[in-house]
């Protein structure tokens, strides 16, 4: 059940770490003119190749950078934690639009001379990133069509602060299990900023995906959908019901089903997005959603749904 915002774990050894606890600050940025060449070959890509994460493993040092070639205005954020590595590190958190190399740490390794018997060294980092920057506040009089056809019903496998994967950024997301190849309707008015339906890959890897932005600014992001799944393009204008795409079980999903969550950018935070708490136009009328319940979506006149 992956996010957009994509968050990556490495490690040389095993470490207890946690995102939440660190403070960001703002890193000082390499010159674009800086060549790139010199960098590693190894890298960690996310967002279509458009933010690329390089560590500079050396004999003596650590080196971390981030490449990032983003169109738009997109928030980055990148924490670390080091063990028996030496030499300043600042937490990420910042907007970006162009082109920028971003220095992110250099840290001695251990003496072996000097460390024995504890020379090992380790390091654990984490990455999210998400398109606008922190300005956008949610309408919270919006009201969310179930992203299914009318009449079809489908259970609520995973809703707000689920224990599988909607925790920390994600603690306001909603997983509804359906079959492989099922209609996804928008659930909400708005415009397709992203499309991708290329991989075909379950367990590992980017999920399929739609992102609507909405007149708030904030993006509907709907995730897991099936190899060419996307039956919309970037910059179409989108009314709440349409037919956008088609479910599946791509990426980091352990289940055929549709994630769906709304979120916005957020600065002075070790992630780069926040989601939120939605209310969904049922046959009951409108109601806040409950994990292992199912769903009905039905046409009903009398209530209003909002772009």
């Amino acid at each position: 059940m992956e996010p957009i915002h994509k968050m990556k774990l490495r490690q040389k050894y095993t470490l207890p770490f946690s995102l939440c606890f660190i403070i960001i600050m703002v890193l000082p940025l390499l010159s674009v003119r800086d060549s790139i060449a010199s960098l590693p070959e190894k890298k960690t890509c996310f967002y279509g190749n458009k933010i690329c994460f390089y560590a500079k493993d050396t004999q003596d040092s650590l080196d971390g950078y981030l490449q990032i070639d983003c169109p738009e205005e997109t928030t980055v954020a990148f924490g670390a934690t080091f063990t028996n590595l030496e030499g300043p590190f600042k937490p990420l958190n910042k907007a970006f639009k162009g082109t920028h190399l971003v220095s992110l740490f250099h840290l001695k390794k251990p003496n072996r001379e000097l460390c024995k018997p504890n020379c090992r060294w380790n390091y654990k980092w984490g990455l999210t990133y998400h398109i606008g920057t922190a300005t956008r506040q949610h309408d919270e009089d919006a009201v969310y069509a179930l992203p299914y056809e009318v009449d079809q019903e489908y259970r609520l496998i995973q809703g707000e602060h689920g224990r599988h994967s909607h925790y920390g950024p994600l603690a306001y997301a909603y997983d509804w299990g359906m079959p492989e190849g099922t209609k996804i309707y928008a659930a909400r008015s708005g415009t397709v900023i992203e499309t991708f339906d290329n991989s075909n890959v379950n367990g590992s890897g980017p999920s399929n995906h739609i992102f609507i932005e909405h007149s708030d600014g904030t993006v509907g992001q709907y995730l897991h959908l099936k190899h060419k799944g996307c039956l919309v393009n970037v910059g179409q204008k989108i009314n709440q019901g349409d037919l956008i795409g088609l479910s599946g079980n791509t990426g980091k999903s352990t289940t055929p089903h549709l994630h769906f969550h709304v979120s916005t950018p957020l600065s002075n935070s070790p992630y780069a997005f926040k989601t939120f708490p939605l209310k969904f136009k049922t046959c009951e009328g409108v109601e806040e959603l409950k994990q292992g319940r199912w769903y009905k979506r039905c046409s009903s006149p009398s209530l209003s749904l909002q772009s």
